[in-house]
């Protein structure tokens, strides 16, 4: 997998856009999750996959085997690129989510969230569960023996996922948290930039005269950095 950032559209319908359309689906892929996905629909994987990005459908179904085998089977005939399901949820749950795919030309990759990265030692134990290095590889191997595509874990567990399991396609990992970026002050920033370069390409096109055409559009958008 040779395009490896997955940057995340946690916004609204149409912030998420102008960031998509300040971003370069060559060198990045984007992640729609229940925020966005909830608050507008499928609509916003058809236009962030009109604008030619590769989509990370991230919405972690958790719940009886056919209800998420019906899910992962609507998320594939959107044309995203990637899914995930909840590891926890089983291995029938599981079997249920990779058989979803059969029968599809071009299926998603189907990953499996181990335990999630805000869930502490204290937090896991509330729950009755204890380790979460431990119940990271545990949800890790099952989704490894129901033929998933990879997992989702903490940057400190690929190690350890790796040395055990060895042959899972890939990890994904908040790299965002690992480096202490605050996402959300990111998305403020560039949104600020995008903002203050549109009404300048705007500013351009109104002194000029130019109709409001493609052409036109790319033209000054480009002359407005």
């Amino acid at each position: 997998m040779k395009n490896r950032i997955i940057i995340p559209l946690d916004l609204d319908h149409i912030n998420a856009l102008n960031i998509a359309k300040t971003l370069d689906p060559k060198i990045c892929r984007l992640k729609v999750g229940n925020q966005l996905f909830t608050s507008s629909g499928p609509q916003v994987i058809t236009d962030l996959k009109g604008l030619g990005f590769e989509i990370f459908l991230d919405l972690k179904f958790h719940d009886i085997p056919n209800t998420v085998y019906e899910a992962v089977r609507s998320a594939a005939d959107l044309g995203v690129w990637m899914v995930n399901v909840h590891a926890s949820g089983g291995i029938k749950m599981l079997e249920a989510s990779r058989r979803a795919l059969e029968g599809y030309d071009h299926p998603p990759l189907l990953i499996g969230v181990t335990v999630l990265t805000s869930l502490s030692e204290d937090a896991l134990k509330e729950v009755g569960l204890q380790g979460v290095s431990e119940q990271v590889l545990r949800l890790a191997t099952l989704a490894k023996e129901c033929e998933l595509d990879g997992v989702v874990c903490a940057s400190s567990d690929t190690k350890g996922i790796k040395e055990e399991l060895g042959d899972l396609l890939f990890s994904c990992i908040n790299l965002s948290r690992k480096l202490g970026i605050d996402t959300e002050t990111v998305i403020r920033e560039s949104n600020r930039k995008f903002e203050k370069r549109f009404k300048k390409m705007e500013k351009k096109m109104n002194k000029k005269s130019l109709k409001w055409e493609l052409k036109n559009l790319e033209k000054e958008w480009q002359n407005s950095k």
